[in-house]
């Protein structure tokens, strides 16, 4: 068989050659013939790879030690790749006629490289666009619903405004021995943290660009631990502040981690009920 050596096919028929699939040899100049074929950007003939120290000794074992020549594979003016061939059949060397066929054959076989890592260049691209645009339609998205969310919560915030307002008269009015008033208590406390809640996420759905600074984290929990005390006080909760005073200060959106904060304590609050 050619080259003397086990060929395999594949499914598409081609020949692959497992003991070359599998090679691996030193590409410095000095010791590879297939390096310094890149190195010198010229085809290099060699009539006896077994007595050449250039040509690996494995190559020689795959190949057998036939005449051989590696031509170089141009793409854009670069070399891309080497060509390596030898006459195993007929065990001669090659003319100048045949490295010229063979240097015409590289370039076709480099030109084919460079549109091959072209064309990956080309889907890379297209899928990176692709993402994008899907990240910009998720943008778009969060938009939208960010509006609608303004809108609603102004839609609900009037309503919530009137019923706090009448309820505090309401409680004025029937005073605190009254049967009632515990009920109007827990009606305006829901009320006032719907209005808290509202007036948050009004917060959070406007355009919070240009509000990054840089902000103390504890201020920030003092702030939102404020907004709780009437809750902290009615669930007779006490809380213990321990901050580390060397906390370097975040860029973050004030409001939007105050936000998470109140989430935070709520939770523990309810939690601790």
């Amino acid at each position: 068989t050619l080259n003397q050596v086990k060929e395999t096919h594949n499914r598409e028929g081609e020949v692959v050659d497992d003991n070359l699939a599998t090679l691996s040899i030193p590409l410095e100049p000095q010791d590879s013939v297939l390096a310094l074929t890149v190195a010198e950007r010229r085809s290099i003939q060699v009539e006896n790879p077994a007595g050449d120290p250039s040509v690996a000794k494995e190559l020689v074992e795959a190949l057998g030690p036939h005449p051989l020549v590696t031509v170089p594979m141009f793409a854009k003016g670069k070399v891309v790749g080497v060509l390596l061939t030898n006459n195993a059949r007929s065990q001669r060397g090659f003319s100048d006629r045949d490295i010229k066929l063979l240097a015409m054959l590289a370039n076709l076989g480099g030109l084919s490289v460079e549109n091959s890592r072209l064309y990956q260049h080309l889907e890379n691209a297209n899928r990176e666009l692709a993402q994008m645009r899907n990240r910009l339609l998720e943008a778009d998205k969060l938009a939208a619903l960010g509006e609608v969310a303004a809108g609603v919560a102004h839609e609900i915030r009037n309503p919530l405004v009137s019923i706090g307002g009448f309820t505090r008269r309401i409680r004025k009015k029937v005073g605190d021995e009254s049967p009632i008033v515990p009920y109007l208590d827990v009606i305006i406390e829901e009320v006032t943290r719907l209005e808290r809640t509202l007036n948050e996420m009004l917060d959070f759905s406007t355009d919070a660009r240009d509000q990054f600074e840089e902000q103390s984290l504890s201020v920030i929990m003092d702030q939102a631990l404020e907004l709780l005390r009437r809750e902290l006080d009615d669930n007779k909760i006490e809380v213990a502040r321990e901050y580390n005073q060397e906390l370097p200060l975040v860029y973050c959106d004030e409001r939007q981690i105050k936000h998470v904060f109140l989430n935070l304590f709520l939770n523990a609050i309810q939690a601790m009920g």
